[in-house]
């Protein structure tokens, strides 16, 4: 079941739902670890140039996601294309980097 309460009627699959339905998009019927991951890709997706990432990888704490980027390669003549995964750069993540420090002049006051 959809956890609602007084202040909030709708569940988040609920109002994600009416989202989609706006957009005569299929329903959500996920649930639980599996509802988490499809609006994570969604918001990857959705927001992709919008700079959303940078924070919801720390929010969600899932640096290790960026450790490895990957691009692909598209070889092939005018009718017939070969897509393939290519290993673009290697990042170093180590979990430090979800917090920031505080910045100078509050340290002073």
């Amino acid at each position: 079941a959809d956890y609602t309460d007084n202040d909030h009627p709708l569940s988040a699959r609920a109002a994600l739902n009416q989202v989609r339905a706006a957009a005569d998009m299929p329903a959500i019927t996920t649930s639980g670890d599996a509802f988490t991951e499809s609006v994570r890709r969604k918001r990857r997706v959705e927001l992709a140039f919008e700079d959303h990432r940078f924070w919801d990888i720390r929010r969600w704490k899932t640096g290790e996601v960026v450790k490895n980027i990957y691009g692909v390669r598209i070889t092939g003549t005018d009718t017939n294309f070969t897509y393939s995964k290519v290993l673009v750069r290697q990042n170093q993540w180590d979990d430090k980097m979800y917090l920031f420090p505080f910045p100078q002049e509050e340290l002073y006051e």
